[in-house]
C-alpha cells in the first residue's frame, strides 16, 4: 500500500494511460528528482523516506518488475544515515530508471521525465495547474551514413 494516494492521483493516473495507450512510444528511460532541504530523519536514510513515493508510481505506471536495482548515497549530517543518495533501476529490455534523492537540496523538486521515442512527458507534483506536460518530442534512432546510430525525430 505504499503511496496508494499517489497513484490514484489524477496526475498518475493521466501518465499510465499515456503509457499504456502507447502515446509515448517506445519507453527508453524514467529520470525522476525529488530534492529539497528537508526535515532529516534520524531512523531512515533518505532513501527509504523519498524514494518509495517515485518509485510506487514508476511500478505502477510501467506495470514491470525490475531486473536489478543499485542505490548509493551518503551521509554528510550524520555520517550512519545517508542524507543523498540515487537509486538505478534496470527494467531489462533497454528500459532504465534515474530517482535521486537528498535532503540538502535548496531548492524543492519534485518531478519525473518518462521519455519515449515518439514523445515525453514530465510530470511536476508542484506545478498545481499542470502537473502533467507532454511534449512532443521524442528520439527515433536509425542508421547513419557510416552505419553508425543516429539520433532523428524531433529534438530540443
Amino acid at each position: 500500500m505504499v503511496d496508494h494516494t499517489y497513484l490514484f492521483s489524477p496526475a498518475v493516473r493521466r501518465i499510465k494511460a499515456l503509457v499504456e495507450g502507447g502515446e509515448l512510444g517506445e519507453l527508453y528511460y524514467v529520470d525522476s528528482v525529488r530534492i529539497n532541504l528537508g526535515l532529516f530523519q534520524h531512523d531512515v536514510n533518505v532513501i527509504w523516506d523519498l524514494a518509495p513515493h517515485d518509485l510506487a508510481i514508476v511500478a505502477h505506471v510501467l506495470g514491470l518488475d525490475a531486473r536489478s536495482i543499485s542505490a548509493w548515497g551518503c551521509g554528510h549530517a550524520d555520517p550512519d544515515i545517508d542524507d543523498i543518495a540515487y537509486v538505478n533501476v534496470d527494467y531489462g529490455d533497454r528500459l532504465m530508471a534515474s530517482f535521486h534523492v537528498n535532503w540538502l537540496s535548496p531548492l524543492k523538486v519534485r518531478q519525473m521525465i518518462f521519455a519515449g521515442s515518439r514523445k515525453s512527458l514530465i510530470f511536476n507534483e508542484l506545478n498545481t495547474t499542470e502537473p502533467v506536460k507532454v511534449y512532443d518530442k521524442g528520439v527515433e534512432f536509425g542508421a547513419g551514413e557510416e552505419g553508425r546510430p543516429q539520433a532523428a525525430g524531433q529534438l530540443p
